[in-house]
């Protein structure tokens, strides 16, 4: 048998064993979070049975779409684990508990429908369900992440306004909670009152309405992660929160959140 084949059965083997890990750990998290489909999960590592040598895998990845969040939103989640050490059992089964690990990765994606609700329920207004988000220096699909937006939404419930509003955003976090502040009114569209479908500044009370509309608040207790976050920021018309956790541990179930269990009819047609 020559050597290029022995490499092959080899790399074949090991490629096994990894997918092997993958789909337990797919499937445990499918179960126990609740989650509507099976995530995404990498484990990486060349070879991977290398792990169960030195006992540390390199990394284990987790993407989770459109995770339906009791009490916040529907998000989709992706989560890492670096360097994680584990014993033998542990990295075959794809279970672990309070695991040593170099860093802790987890990222909150909401799109344009999901941040548009949480800007309704946060002061009980109606609407936002046109929300557009945009970014100032880039707005092309492929621009890279930015702190300061442009959100085009209609907010309901404000005498006067009935088409969409343009407001410059800025994107913040301070001492752990995600700010989403308005900085101005860019143009407030549909505005009857000129009888001409234009557009014109708003009066004192209007403007203050529209702001406290594209306010939002999250504190960090309140997001589906398991540590405050760090970055916020929009990039290809949606809204990021970054979390990171360097020398610290971890247990499988931190890489993804607890999503709303699912109705039987839905279970039963998985």
């Amino acid at each position: 048998m020559t050597f290029l084949t022995l490499l092959t059965i080899a790399v074949v083997s090991d490629s096994i064993v990894a997918a092997k890990v993958e789909r337990s750990v797919s499937q445990r998290l499918w179960k126990e979070s609740n989650l509507a489909t099976p995530p995404s999960v990498q484990v990486s590592g060349m070879p991977f049975v290398s792990s169960l040598l030195t006992h540390v895998l390199p990394s284990v990845s987790v993407d989770a779409r459109d995770v339906e969040v009791p009490g916040f939103a529907r998000v989709s989640v992706t989560s890492s684990a670096q360097k994680v050490t584990l014993t033998r059992e542990e990295i075959l089964s794809g279970s672990f508990t309070d695991a040593p690990a170099r860093k802790v990765f987890t990222r909150l994606q909401l799109d344009a429908v999901a941040l548009g609700e949480l800007l309704a329920a946060d002061d009980g207004r109606s609407g936002m369900d046109d929300l557009h988000i945009q970014g100032v220096e880039d707005i092309s699909p492929a621009g890279g992440w930015e702190t300061e937006a442009q959100f085009t939404a209609t907010p309901g419930d404000i005498p006067g306004v009935t088409g969409p509003v343009k407001v410059d955003m800025r994107l913040r976090v301070w001492e752990g909670d995600v700010r989403i502040l308005p900085t101005k009114i860019v143009s407030v569209d549909g505005d009857r009152s000129r009888g001409d479908g234009g557009s014109r500044a708003p009066d004192p009370q209007t403007r203050d309405q529209i702001m406290e509309a594209f306010t939002l608040e999250l504190p960090g207790e309140s997001l589906p992660m398991h540590s405050r976050p760090g970055r916020v920021y929009v990039n290809g018309g949606a809204l990021y929160i970054e979390t990171e956790q360097n020398f610290t541990r971890v247990s499988l179930s931190d890489l993804a959140p607890v999503s709303a269990p699912l109705a039987e009819d839905d279970r039963a047609g998985l």
